[in-house]
């Protein structure tokens, strides 16, 4: 009986130790999570492009605030025409699609960063110059063009000429995860630039 209650104070001890390590591995693993979830999105978006032959949005907005399809922080749509048995025929064009329209286009997936499965992490979006964005478009073209803007629906596309980012870090470590967004629609996750 002894023995066995040796055993068991070890293991709590030991389990007591490792407690606050297992914490920090795990915030870090939903922090890379959420970066590879993005890279995701914006990897299906483009081949979504490509393949269907359908003009596909992948759109970042900061002030996202609920977890619906249109109140997330990073979402691709995907551009359609038609009404009724015809409705999700693709549509090709960046510049002609209404992408605020649920009858010119179709949420296709998304996440917000801040969701709890991904806490504690914040997000940034940076153009590529460098500068902080709140909001950006992204436009993925069958013929294998992407746009941007960074303007909503007010603003034009126009072509993308180098690689913005966006920078999901953990608030509490400090740790970061760049997504790199180039044009060929090859995104990835690195962890410095």
């Amino acid at each position: 009986m002894v023995e066995l209650l040796a055993v068991i104070t070890v293991v709590g001890i030991l389990a007591a130790l490792a407690s606050p390590s297992y914490t920090r591995i795990m915030r870090s693993k939903r922090m890379s999570s959420a970066a590879q979830e993005v890279a995701d999105l914006a990897r299906v978006a483009r081949s979504r492009a490509m393949g269907r032959g359908s003009a596909m949005l992948f759109r970042w907005s900061a002030s996202a605030k609920g977890s619906s399809s249109e109140t997330q922080q990073i979402t691709i749509r995907e551009a359609i025409v038609g009404s009724g048995a015809d409705k999700y025929r693709p549509a090709t064009s960046c510049f002609q699609t209404n992408w605020q329209s649920n009858s010119n286009s179709r949420y296709v997936g998304g996440i917000h960063v801040k969701a709890p499965q991904y806490q504690p992490s914040q997000a940034r979006f940076y153009d590529v110059n460098g500068a902080v964005r709140s909001f950006a478009e992204l436009c993925f073209t069958p013929r294998g063009r992407t746009f941007v803007r960074y303007s909503g629906g007010l603003g034009k596309f126009v072509p993308l000429n180098g690689v913005p980012r966006l920078q999901i870090a953990n608030t509490e470590t400090g740790r970061q995860r760049i997504v790199v967004l180039p044009p060929n629609g090859a995104a990835r996750v690195v962890t410095r630039l």
